[in-house]
């Protein structure tokens, strides 16, 4: 079943209409020292963002659950490294995506999903802010209720300091 999920999850993307791609994908870069904060990423319609926040929030899903994942032996440290990396890069796109199109609900609640899910994974500090900041401007616009998630961050990335 998982291997049927994920060629779903690929085949989605390959297969999809050309209107989804991205009219925009742009680096922000910090002012100061050029640092990569997230992307702009723009997109013709709403729909075609919610797609998208979808089919990353279920590849978050797929990667994490990998039944083929090592959790033991000499593989298992760098094999978690590729999750965490596939992982880290999926919440920043959600999040761009998030940010990109704030006044339509479906992306930003999808992005707070995810990092519910998996937000402990990310952990340069300007992101942590970034994800922080999106959190309550979810529940300042759309009314999602996101402080238990910001609270929790925060102690889990207070505590890996």
């Amino acid at each position: 079943m998982y291997d049927k999920l994920l060629a779903a999850n690929a085949g989605w993307e390959a297969e999809r209409p050309a209107s989804y791609d991205p009219l925009c994908f742009d680096i922000r870069a910090d002012p100061e020292d050029g640092v990569d904060l997230g992307w702009d990423v723009r997109y013709h319609a709403d729909w075609h963002a919610i797609g998208w926040a979808y089919k990353t929030l279920a590849r978050i899903l797929l990667v994490i659950h990998n039944p083929r994942q090592p959790r033991v032996g000499l593989n298992r440290i760098s094999a978690w490294e590729k999750v965490l990396k596939e992982v880290h890069y999926s919440i920043k796109l959600l999040c761009s995506i998030a940010r990109c199109r704030a006044t339509v609900p479906g992306p930003s609640l999808i992005a707070c999903m995810a990092v519910w899910l998996a937000g402990d994974m990310v952990e340069e500090g300007r992101e942590q802010k970034e994800v922080l900041e999106l959190l309550s401007a979810t529940e300042a616009v759309h009314g999602w209720p996101t402080e238990d998630i910001r609270t929790e961050l925060e102690g889990v990335w207070s505590s890996e300091s």
